[in-house]
């Protein structure tokens, strides 16, 4: 993907809740669909991480630490090519979110069993492995 341009960036954000893992999925503008939080990289952001922590506060009012980068999902969305650099992102806190979403916390199989896009699931499953080999 290295003559792809990335265009979004979004976060798989995680949380321990005692002897278990949560993870953040958030509805679709319309609520439509469950993704993870993730937009367009702003030319305001300094940094690729920068837009995708301001986008997890816009969609969910979470703040967060980003752990790590993973692969870059590429894809197709109405004739036009998007490239999203996701990022691990430990949970932090809570803000008051900019969009109307509905946020859920759920474990790694509900969450997936959520998500309604491949890309998505191929991101959130590349995180999950990484996330469960620190244990």
């Amino acid at each position: 993907m290295p003559n792809r341009e990335l265009t979004h960036a979004g976060c798989v954000v995680f949380r321990p809740e005692g002897s278990k893992t949560l993870f953040l999925v958030v509805s679709s503008k319309h609520d439509k669909h469950w993704v993870l939080p993730k937009g367009k990289i702003d030319t305001k952001d300094r940094t690729i991480e920068d837009a995708a922590l301001r986008e997890l506060k816009e969609e969910a009012g979470v703040e967060g630490k980003i752990i790590r980068p993973i692969s870059i999902r590429a894809f197709t969305q109405k004739d036009r090519q998007i490239a999203v650099q996701y990022y691990i992102v430990e949970y932090k806190g809570e803000t008051t979110p900019m969009e109307d979403r509905t946020v859920r916390w759920e474990t790694a199989d509900v969450a997936l069993d959520l998500i309604s896009f491949d890309e998505t699931k191929n991101a959130f499953l590349e995180a999950l492995d990484i996330i469960r080999s620190w244990s």
